[in-house]
Formats: C-alpha cells, structure tokens, sequence
C-alpha cells in the first residue's frame, strides 16, 4: 500500500502533492489535538515550495482569466499558500511615539498641534507589520487603540511618562545650550528643548521594543508619526527589509548626497545641517542596541561640547570627519540614496509592499464590482 501510495505521489502535480499533504496535517490536529500555530510553523519548516510555486500564488491574486467554475479552487489554493508562508510574514516591528507638546512653530510649515499628529497617526490602521506604540498623551492613546481594534494581537501601546527616557532626562543640560548668547534659533529644533528630547527618544524606545522582543522580529524599525502623512491610498500595507541591506548596519535615508564630511561640528549644529533623514531608521534588533549606546555617547559628547539640535544633527557630526576622531563609531549607517535631494519619504516607500485584496473575475464578484 505505502508503495502504491509513492507511485501516487510521484504522478501528482505539485499542487496536488501539497494538498494531499495538508490533509495529512489536518489528520495530525485531529489526532494529537496539536496547536493550529504549532503546525503551520512545522509545516512552513518541512515543506519547500519553489519560487514558482509562490510566484502562481501571486497570479491566482490578480488573474483575470479565470472561470467562474475555478474561482473556488485558485482561492483555496493561494489560501493554502499564504498560510503556509505567513509564519513570519511580517519580520520587522515597527515602532513609534508621540510626546504631546502642545502647538508650536514648526520651520517654514506653519504651526504642528496635538491634531496634527492624531490626524497623521490615523494612518497606522492599514499597517500590518508588528506595531509599538509609546505615548504620553491618552488622547492619542486612545486613537492608536481605536484604530488597531483589529490588530490587537500585533499591537502593543504604552502609556508612559516622559522622564522614563534617558532624552527627557536631557531636557535641563539641552536648555542651557540653547540659551547660550547668540545661538541660532531654528523653530523647534533649538528652540524647544523638549522637542530635541523627542527626537532623540526614538532611540530609547526603539531600544525598548528591541529588548523586549514581543513579536519575535529579526528587524525593528523607527517611523514618523507623520512619515506618510501624504499617503491617500487605503489599502492594507506592510514595511519590508529593504533590498541590499547589510545585517551590520543601521539604514536610514539620505537627504543631501553631496554632504561635506569635512563640515566642522560647530556649524551642523548652529546651522541646523542634515546629511540623513530621522523619520525612519532601520536595523538588526541587536544592531540597534549597540548603535543606541553609541548615539547616547554621542550626545554627551556634544553636550560637553556646548553643542546641540535634533538627532539629524547628532548622527551628521557623530560621523563627520571630527566627530569619527573624537567618538569613533563601531555600527556604520547604510545609506539609502533618492535620484534627487529632499526625498524624506524615499527609503520608507521602496520598502511599503501594498496588500492588494483578491479580486475573482466570477459573474457575482463582477456585479458587485460594478456597484462600486
């Protein structure tokens, strides 16, 4: 019998091959009584599809050739195949933070309130990927819970106060450098000290996440409250590993590729220079750890220095020509570059991967499509 059964086997197409072997797990929940979770991921481990095989999964999503009489059987199937690789579909986490400072000047772009950010945070309901949320305002506490109801089991919100991170903690000794006679005024960034708090947090909380580990991610990510803020689109989206990266670095985009390396630390910081972005940083979960105590020795450095801004401003001066003498960085930055200056959003959209829903072309889906 187990001969025949091999002889089988060896006749089958692929697909029929997965299917029989499905059933046979499906055999082993009834049997052994073993977790739903326990076997997709033995399953994920045992079986090997080939690029084919995933790549049909993609085009039963968006054939149009379909017959209504196969509609039932590509769906099971591309069903079949996305649970079978889904185990870790998502492997970055991606965490953020809102610190409320009330409204105040923002550059040239007017003025930023509470409402600018709970509008901007609105946009976290279409993510898919592991979400961490840090936040000491309950209002947009609330919003992050209200907007994730559906992704509770991938979405973690702590509401926490400021002085718990080691960049609030700065807050007096940042004052004091912004109240130096004669040191620039660039709204927020050495205006208030509490916002270069906020951007250094994102390093404490980043760390935080990394830690904890909740989601079991190989990669963690920092993003913007507001990093696709320009995004009207309301499909379903998820962040990826982007294409290239080094296992060794922290990736981060940048914002003027022709930057001088030979720039003097005192003028990034009094004329408000940029080299990279701070609205996403990806990385490694234990690289992030060792880049984080780095960036904090780089902050107390420029502090003894008399010298500071944001973290844009930080990480430029950590790997200026004077910065790298002074506090030798181990962890280097992948850069991602745009085709042209001022991309902020570049590295963050080569990474977004849209979730197309599945659309049959059946006589029934195309009645409800038309309704639309």
């Amino acid at each position: 019998m187990v001969r025949s059964l091999i002889r089988s086997l060896g006749c089958m197409s692929k697909s029929r091959v997965v299917l029989v072997v499905v059933g046979c797990w499906c055999v082993l929940v009834l049997t052994k009584n073993m977790d739903l979770g326990e076997i997709i991921f033995k399953f994920e481990r045992d079986l090997h599809y080939t690029n084919n095989t995933v790549s049909e999964a993609s085009y039963f999503r968006t054939s149009t050739d379909m017959t209504p009489h196969g509609d039932r059987k590509y769906i099971h199937r591309h069903i079949l195949i996305e649970n079978v690789t889904s185990y870790n579909k998502y492997d970055v986490t991606v965490v953020t933070a809102y610190f409320d400072l009330g409204t105040f000047k923002k550059g040239f772009a007017g003025k930023f309130s509470t409402e600018t950010y709970l509008n901007w945070g609105k946009i976290f309901r279409y993510l898919l990927n592991p979400l961490i949320v840090y936040t000491d305002s309950q209002k947009f506490y609330n919003l992050m819970k209200n907007i994730r109801n559906e992704t509770v089991k991938t979405t973690r919100i702590h509401l926490i106060k400021r002085n718990s991170s080691w960049a609030f903690q700065l807050q007096s000794n940042i004052s004091k450098v912004f109240s130096q006679k004669g040191y620039p005024k660039h709204y927020p960034n050495t205006v208030l000290p509490e916002y270069a708090c906020t951007q250094l947090a994102k390093y404490d909380v980043i760390s935080r996440a990394s830690r904890d580990d909740e989601f079991k991610t190989n990669y963690v990510m920092w993003l913007d409250v507001g990093y696709f803020r320009n995004r009207r689109a309301i499909n379903n989206f998820s962040l990826r590993r982007p294409n290239g990266y080094n296992e060794s670095r922290v990736a981060m985009n940048v914002i003027h590729a022709n930057t001088h390396m030979t720039m003097p630390v005192n003028n990034i910081f009094r004329n408000n220079l940029v080299w990279v972005g701070g609205g996403l940083v990806f990385a490694n979960r234990d690289i992030i750890l060792r880049y984080e105590t780095q960036l904090k020795k780089a902050v107390d450095y420029f502090l003894s220095r008399r010298q500071m801004n944001t973290d844009q401003q930080v990480v430029y001066a950590l790997f200026s020509d004077e910065g790298r003498r002074a506090i030798r960085p181990h962890i280097e930055l992948q850069l991602y570059t745009p085709p042209v200056d001022n991309n902020w959003f570049y590295l963050g959209n080569i990474m977004l991967q849209e979730d197309l829903p599945f659309i049959s072309n059946s006589t029934n889906n195309r009645k409800k499509q038309n309704k639309f």
